[in-house]
């Protein structure tokens, strides 16, 4: 598969200035201590949090249609816009989440059991 180096990518842009400070701030509202919110300011937190989710996920939408606009899939050898993606992961692996017991309770994974599981054992 022909690889495009970070060398095409040139010095450090916007965008991943901005990809490397939301990371940032991700990993500390991760280990930020909730304990010190009253009910009303963990209330906003959570609706802020799920604002930043809508809005991201818009952005990475934006960032796949400038992927495909691209041809990058083909252009690294992959067959389809999905194992391109899946390939980004560090593994090679689908990205899976980083604590899967709250991610099994989420709401948006508990929406799956209304379309039905294609695979598996559907989760307690």
């Amino acid at each position: 598969m022909t690889e495009i180096s970070q060398t095409d990518v040139g010095p450090s842009t916007r965008p991943s200035e901005l990809v490397q400070e939301l990371h940032r701030i991700t990993t500390e509202l991760q280990a930020v201590d909730l304990t010190q919110c009253s009910d009303a300011e963990l209330i906003d937190v959570a609706a802020g949090t799920e604002r930043a989710i809508a809005r991201l996920t818009f952005a990475g939408d934006r960032q796949l249609i400038e992927i495909a606009d691209r041809d990058l899939p083909h252009k690294t050898g992959h067959r389809s816009i999905t194992q391109f993606m899946t390939h980004l992961s560090p593994t090679g692996e689908p990205l899976e989440p980083e604590r899967p017991a709250l991610a099994v309770n989420h709401p948006r994974f508990c929406a799956a059991s209304n379309v039905g599981w294609s695979s598996g054992p559907r989760p307690e």
